[in-house]
C-alpha cells in the first residue's frame, strides 16, 4: 500500500526477471558495498533510477520500509559488520530512523503464495545478448566493441547510410560521448580533443 516502501536487494538481474510490484532496486557493487559499510555513502546514492531516488527520499522516514533478498528466512543482528546485503541495509536504515523490517522467506516464499503482486518481464529472453544491465552508476547503455577502437564511431555515417541489401545500418551503440558523471565522460581520442 501508500504506508509501505519496498526495496528489493537482489542482484539488477533477478529484479529485471521479476519482482514486487513498487519494488526498487537496490544492487550494490563490492566496492560500494565497502563504503555503506563503512559508513561513507547513504543509502539514497546507491539507488540507480532518479525517480526511485526522489521516492526513496520522500518516504523513507514516513513509510514502513520493507527490504527482500532472494530466501532469507531468518536474519540476527551480528556482533561487528552485517555479513550480508540485506543485514547491512536493514541495520543502515533503523540506525537513520527509519522502520525498517526484511521479508521473511524472501522473494522466492513471496513469489509462490502470492504471484498476482509480482511483476514478471517476460521480454528478458529475447533481449539482445549482448545488452548488459543497467548499472547502478549508469553504465548501462554503453556498448565497447572494435569499431570505435580507431577514434571512428557510426555517428559520423549519413543519416541514409544503408548496407549492401539496402537496409538501413543499425545504430544500437550510443553516441560518444556519454556523460557518466558530471563533468566525467566516456568517449574515444577523438571525442577527448573535441572541446
Amino acid at each position: 500500500g501508500a504506508s509501505l516502501l519496498l526495496l528489493d536487494c537482489r542482484p539488477h538481474e533477478l529484479f529485471e526477471s521479476s519482482h514486487i510490484e513498487t519494488a526498487i532496486n537496490l544492487a550494490i557493487p563490492g566496492l560500494m558495498l565497502r563504503r555503506l559499510r563503512k559508513g561513507n555513502l547513504p543509502i539514497r546514492s546507491i539507488i540507480p533510477n532518479h525517480a526511485d531516488k526522489e521516492r526513496f527520499a520522500t518516504r523513507c522516514k514516513a513509510a514502513t520500509v520493507l527490504l527482500y533478498d532472494e530466501a532469507t528466512a531468518e536474519w540476527q543482528p551480528e556482533t561487528g559488520a552485517p555479513a550480508s546485503v540485506l543485514g547491512l541495509l536493514l541495520q543502515k536504515l533503523r540506525d537513520d530512523g527509519c522502520q525498517a523490517y526484511y521479508l521473511q522467506g524472501g522473494f522466492n516464499k513471496f513469489q509462490t503464495e502470492y504471484s498476482e503482486h509480482c511483476e514478471t518481464n517476460v521480454d528478458s529472453s529475447s533481449s539482445p545478448s549482448g545488452s548488459p544491465p543497467t548499472s547502478v552508476l549508469g553504465l548501462g547503455g554503453l556498448r565497447i566493441s572494435s569499431d570505435c577502437s580507431d577514434g571512428e564511431s557510426d555517428r559520423e555515417l549519413p543519416s541514409s547510410a544503408t548496407e549492401s541489401d539496402g537496409s538501413p545500418v543499425p545504430s544500437s551503440q550510443p553516441a560518444f560521448p556519454v556523460q557518466i558523471l558530471p563533468y566525467l565522460y566516456l568517449g574515444c581520442a577523438k571525442d577527448s580533443t573535441n572541446l
